[in-house]
């Protein structure tokens, strides 16, 4: 009997000790909790850094739209190339003929001419019946026969007419076809990579090159909901390499209206000048939301964002600009 008492005791012991550290460990989960957002809060009051990193403002892969052996290649990979640059130029010989012969076809008018002749010869022949029928002289088949040639003529004029303006819409197709095996730059970037060589065959829309557009860089960060209020488009904000320390000022291209629910916080994007390009995308920066540009800061950056947006072509990168060298 004493032993089955002191095991009841000891049990009944056992579960006061347990439920008083459950009661500890809850209360000091509660004290907790507000220290750490009061402390949160201290910090983004304060101008807490935010992490961000660079990317290029524009990634595209350049592909030929045909297929085709590549026969040169005028850029190589690490290069910076304008706009409209030349890149690539697959073996067009055959299509160099094509387009010859729908030319000559689309600039000859022969078969307009001789149809005119013919209209012509048909309406003096037409002409002539009709004055010999009113002496008699012709009989009504041949002003019947002479009256369906006329008209049959006049057909055949519109028919030339017609296959001359096919000839001219079969010659800018072929033309275009012509412009489709060369690759040209849709806007001023830096040739990322390089993926074919010369001699290789390529599929049609294979990519060939990627190439990004470094000026200006685009620069991502999430921001805390606290402090999303504060941001709006075309806002300038201080941009910061942690290696150097040196600083440009970025400008607000896109603000989320979409948060992260675990982090609280929404994506926000900068668009920073970098004409020298001394930096590189990919790389960490900090965001200081807390620090204010200076007047002359903002209109520089406005400056150079005006210069960089209008050296970008507004051209498709599947699309190749027509072959200057025709």
């Amino acid at each position: 009997m004493d032993i089955e008492s002191g095991k009841v005791r000891n049990y009944r012991l056992l579960t006061r000790r347990r439920q008083i550290t459950g009661a500890a460990l809850l209360l000091l989960s509660w004290s907790a909790l507000p220290t750490a957002s009061i402390a949160q809060e201290d910090a983004l009051s304060a101008g807490e850094l935010l992490t961000g990193f660079t990317a290029p403002m524009q990634r595209v892969t350049l592909a030929p739209v045909q297929t085709g052996r590549i026969a040169d290649i005028s850029v190589a990979e690490g290069e910076v190339v304008p706009a409209g640059t030349l890149m690539l130029q697959l073996d067009d010989r055959v299509q160099v003929q094509r387009v010859a012969i729908a030319r000559a076809l689309a600039e000859s008018t022969l078969e307009i001419e001789l149809a005119k002749v013919r209209r012509d010869q048909a309406a003096r022949e037409l002409e002539r019946l009709t004055a010999l029928d009113r002496t008699s002289a012709a009989s009504s088949k041949e002003l019947s026969d002479a009256q369906a040639n006329a008209a049959a003529t006049a057909v055949e004029l519109a028919q030339a007419e017609f296959q001359h303006t096919q000839a001219q819409r079969e010659y800018e197709l072929q033309r275009r076809l012509l412009d489709e095996l060369s690759v040209r730059a849709p806007f001023d970037g830096y040739i990322a990579e390089r993926l074919k060589e010369v001699g290789d065959t390529v599929e049609e829309r294979e990519g060939v090159f990627t190439l990004v557009q470094l000026d200006p860089l685009e620069v991502t960060f999430d921001c805390p909901l606290d402090e999303l209020g504060h941001l709006q488009a075309a806002q300038h904000v201080l941009v910061a390499r942690p290696d150097d320390g040196t600083e440009r000022v970025g400008e607000v291209a896109f603000v989320s209206r979409v948060a992260h629910a675990a982090s609280q916080t929404a994506k926000v994007k900068l668009h920073v000048p970098n004409a020298d390009s001394a930096w590189i995308a990919g790389m960490r920066v900090h965001v200081d939301l807390a620090a204010r540009p200076t007047a002359a800061q903002i209109q520089e950056t406005q400056r150079q964002l005006r210069a960089s947006r209008a050296r970008t072509a507004p051209r498709t990168a599947a699309t190749p600009m027509p072959d200057e060298r025709r």
